[in-house]
C-alpha cells in the first residue's frame, strides 16, 4: 500500500506551503483517502516553497515513529530504490538518512528517514535528539503507527494514549514548530474485522486531532 504515499507526502506538502505563507492558516484531521488529499491540493495554487535548510526551494518531509513502525520501508518506498535498511532488528536505523528527489505536483523535496524515537540508553537518546533536530527542520512531519501493536486496546482510550506517548510527543512538538503533521497508520499485521476497525477509530479519537490529515495503510 505504501506506494501512494509520496501523493500523500506530495498534498501534504502543499499544506506545509500554504501554512508557512500565510500565518492564518489553518488545519483540520481528516481520514480522506491519499489520492483524494493530493487531488484537492494540486487544485490550490501554490506559492513560492520555503527554504529551510537549503538555497534550493525544498518542501523537507520527514518520517517518524518508534523501532519497527515501517518509517524505513516507507521512505524506500517514497524513493523508489533501498535508501534506508530495512531489518525486523529493533533500532536498526542509527542515524537520519536523507534524501533529495521531486514528487510529482510538489516539485523538489528533501525527505528524512529517522530513528526510533523510543529506543532506550544512552544511544537511544543521542538517536532521539538527532530526530528532534530533523523534525526542526521539516516542513512535513509523517509520522508512522503500527497499528498491530496497540491490539487488545479496543474502547481504552487512556490505554492507548499511554501506549502511544511516544507518538503524542512527536505531534505536540511538530506543532510547536510549525511542522504540518502527517498520520500514517499502518495496519500490516492486523487481521480485517470490526476490532481492528474500532483501533483505528479509537486512535483517530485519541491521537489524530493533533494531525492536519490522516491515511490508512492496509
Amino acid at each position: 500500500c505504501w506506494w501512494w504515499m509520496s501523493a500523500a507526502a506530495a498534498a501534504a506538502g502543499q499544506a506545509a506551503r500554504a501554512y508557512h505563507t500565510n500565518s492564518s492558516c489553518s488545519y483540520t484531521t481528516s481520514p480522506a483517502p491519499a489520492q483524494q488529499a493530493a487531488a484537492a491540493a494540486a487544485e490550490a495554487a501554490l506559492p513560492p516553497g520555503p527554504q529551510k535548510g537549503s538555497d534550493v526551494p525544498r518542501i523537507n518531509i520527514g518520517v517518524f515513529g518508534v523501532m519497527n513502525a515501517g518509517k524505513s520501508t516507507l521512505m524506500n518506498a517514497i524513493t523508489r530504490q533501498e535508501t534506508s535498511i530495512v531489518d525486523a532488528t529493533p533500532g536498526t536505523t542509527a542515524d537520519v538518512k536523507t534524501s533529495l528527489m521531486e514528487l510529482h505536483d510538489l516539485g523538489p523535496v528533501k525527505l528524512f528517514d529517522t530513528a526510533g524515537i523510543d529506543e532506550s540508553g544512552e544511544l537511544g537518546e543521542k538517536k532521539r535528539k538527532k530526530s528532534l533536530a530533523a523534525l526542526k527542520e521539516s516542513d512535513v512531519g509523517v509520522l508512522v503507527v503500527d497499528v498491530s501493536r496497540q491490539q487488545n486496546m479496543q474502547g481504552q482510550l487512556d490505554r492507548l494514549k499511554g501506549s502511544l506517548k511516544w507518538e503524542l510527543q512527536v505531534l505536540q512538538d511538530a506543532e510547536h514548530y510549525s511542522v504540518v503533521p502527517l498520520l500514517l497508520l499502518n495496519l500490516k499485521g492486523c487481521q480485517p474485522g470490526p476490532d481492528t476497525n474500532q483501533l483505528v477509530s479509537d486512535i483517530q479519537v485519541g491521537v489524530a486531532y493533533l494531525a492536519a490529515q490522516v491515511f490508512v495503510c492496509l
